[in-house]
């Protein structure tokens, strides 16, 4: 190895059983340690001085266990036999623990695609959802939205409370919002910000109540707009130079009056 070069070496031992010559070799059960160059890793079946065990399938109980975790992508080689090593201890009832020596350095190594660390560290990006949660740049603003932000630290750490808690803050600023803008019959206002709702939480219950009762206020501003268009009052200019009685406009149209059936008409 030390020929090589090799800027990772990698040994595996899963061969630590009773030495079949015991009774006429003395050694200890397992194997012992042994002394490797600089950036090698060593994993043993088991700790040493023990013993390993076969298993019931293919392969022996260690194996098993490491194919299962080579086979994780985004694991540096460490945490492959730390994985290893739990589903080992777990499946033999702590009876078989492996061991590791290891004096790599530098860049980790991985059998498959190592896993990219955060660009942006997580309590800093909690920060920055504070900021523009505090802007009011709650879901559309430049440079961010308290929103987004939110959203970004749940795909990094799906059970993160505090982000999940800014999210429930930003939907009952809106709800608080809304309230305020149907109330004082500023419905534009209203629409905006059910469209917000929508965005931070599909389901929110109170979604159905605000809607129903902004479909009340413009029909009721519709209404009011159509009775002005219909009914216009004027006064018209009489002779002497003062205005008469109120007169109402109303649009064209035709009315009956008197009795429809010709009898009623003729006992008049």
């Amino acid at each position: 190895m030390n020929k090589a070069g090799s800027r990772v070496n990698i040994i595996i031992l899963d061969a630590c059983r009773n030495n079949p010559f015991r009774g006429f070799f003395r050694s200890q059960e397992g194997l012992a340690a042994m002394h490797a160059p600089d950036g090698t890793i060593i994993s043993y079946a088991t700790a040493l001085g023990k013993k390993a065990s076969d298993g019931e399938g293919r392969n022996g109980l260690y194996t098993e266990q490491l194919l299962a975790a080579i086979q994780t992508p985004g694991l540096s080689i460490e945490k492959v036999f730390k994985q290893t090593a739990t589903g080992v201890k777990q499946k033999s009832g702590g009876q078989q623990v492996p061991w590791v020596s290891t004096s790599l350095t530098g860049k980790d190594f991985c059998f498959t695609l190592c896993q990219q660390a955060p660009s942006v560290d997580i309590s800093q990006l909690l920060h920055m959802c504070k900021m523009h949660y505090k802007a009011n740049h709650l879901t559309s603003g430049r440079g961010g939205t308290a929103l987004a932000c939110y959203e970004e630290v749940l795909k990094k750490e799906p059970l993160n409370l505090e982000a999940v808690a800014g999210i429930e803050k930003i939907e009952a600023r809106y709800i608080s919002w809304i309230k305020r803008a149907l109330d004082s019959g500023q419905t534009e206002r209203a629409k905006r910000y059910l469209a917000s709702l929508r965005l931070v939480n599909p389901e929110s219950p109170q979604l159905v109540d605000f809607e129903a009762r902004l479909q009340a206020s413009l029909s009721q501003i519709s209404r009011k707009a159509e009775s002005s268009v219909n009914k216009k009052v004027f006064r018209d200019r009489l002779k002497d130079g003062s205005l008469g009685p109120e007169m109402v406009w109303i649009p064209a149209g035709s009315f009956r009056m008197g009795k429809k059936n010709l009898r009623d008409l003729a006992n008049l």
